[in-house]
Order: structure tokens, then C-alpha cells, then sequence
């Protein structure tokens, strides 16, 4: 796989029972070129101290860069934080309850390669777990290569937004609004458009 620089953001908000899981499957990544930015939503729990922990007692070769919002932005202002601070051509989205197989990134990426970068977003498959790790349904994102505008406003594609890698390219289009409750509707439809 050619070495490509990737960031992951990690968006977190008053979940301290979970982001130790999520953030520890991040830094588990396969692949080492790789920037991590867990941008913290000003949690009223622990959640901000848990991950100071795990950030100060990391010794890896990732990147690992912290930050907790002063305020309380909201998903879309804090993605839109997380995003700033990152470096990274290729950006993963992940949030504070959610567990990365260990070869996410790489795979997603080598898919990406494969396909001749001709992709603006990539929606991995994930599946449910249960609080004790069970593992529930799989959640099959719908095929987003086939989605059309026309079809867009038959229906929305299924997909699960905090599973995505997208390009630089896609979120330098324009920022996002802010009055926007999710940021992933807005970024799959652009990547419909181009």
C-alpha cells in the first residue's frame, strides 16, 4: 500500500464509559502513518480526563492531538474543529462509542488506491454491539456509487456516517453550516454531486 497521510477525528461528548474502547481501536490501527485528533464537545463527565490519560500514556508512532472545545459547539462545529487541526489528506470520522477494526483505515485506503482515488467518500460497513461487546445486525451502507441526485430525493442512501473517509478535497468545497444536525447527509451528498 503506497504511504498515504490519513487523519481519523475522533468526536467526542459525555461518553466516558466508551471512549477508552474507541479511542484504544484507533491507536490499535495497522497502519502507523496516521493522525489522530479526538476533538472533545466540552464533556460535563470524564470523558475529557479519560482521554488525556490514554493520550499521555500513548508512546506509539501516531500522531495524537487532543483538544477540548471551551464550549459546547455541537456535532457539525466540532467535526468542523477536529477537521482544522488535522493534517491529513484523507480524513476518517469516528466518534466516542464507536470500535475500529484494527485495519480500517488501511483497508478503506487500499480500496480507495484501487479504485484510482476517484472517490470523495468511502462508507465502510459496520455492524451494532451490544454495551458487553456482543456483536448485533451488520449495517450495510447502501451502494453510493449507484445514487444518483434524482434518486437522493426518492429516498436518502443508507449509510453510517461515522464509518466514512473522505477527502480533503470534498470538505475544502465550502465549510459546513452549522445549523446542520449531522455532518454526514451534507458531505454524502456532495460526494453524489462531484
Amino acid at each position: 500500500m503506497t504511504s498515504v497521510s490519513a487523519s481519523i477525528v475522533l468526536l467526542t461528548y459525555n461518553q466516558e464509559q466508551l471512549v477508552e474502547e474507541a479511542f484504544l481501536s484507533l491507536l490499535n490501527q495497522d497502519m502507523d502513518d496516521l493522525e489522530i485528533i479526538v476533538s472533545d464537545d466540552n464533556s460535563s463527565d470524564g470523558t475529557w480526563e479519560r482521554i488525556q490519560e490514554i493520550a499521555d500514556a500513548y508512546s506509539g508512532p501516531k500522531k495524537v492531538i487532543p483538544s477540548r472545545n471551551t464550549t459546547n459547539l455541537g456535532i457539525v462545529d466540532n467535526y468542523a474543529a477536529a477537521v482544522e487541526k488535522s493534517s491529513g489528506g484523507l480524513i476518517f470520522m469516528a466518534a466516542g462509542d464507536d470500535i475500529s477494526l484494527p485495519n480500517r483505515c488501511s483497508e478503506t485506503i487500499r480500496f480507495w488506491e484501487f479504485h484510482n482515488k476517484k472517490y470523495d467518500l468511502v462508507a465502510a460497513d459496520a455492524f451494532d454491539m451490544a454495551y458487553d461487546g456482543t456483536i448485533l445486525n451488520p449495517k450495510n451502507n447502501d451502494d453510493l456509487e449507484t445514487w444518483t441526485i434524482e434518486k437522493w430525493f426518492e429516498r436518502r442512501p443508507f449509510f453510517f456516517g461515522a464509518s466514512q473517509m473522505v477527502t480533503r478535497r470534498l470538505l475544502s468545497l465550502s465549510p459546513l453550516n452549522s445549523k446542520l444536525l449531522y455532518e454526514d447527509q451534507c458531505l454524502v451528498f456532495r460526494a453524489i454531486l462531484m
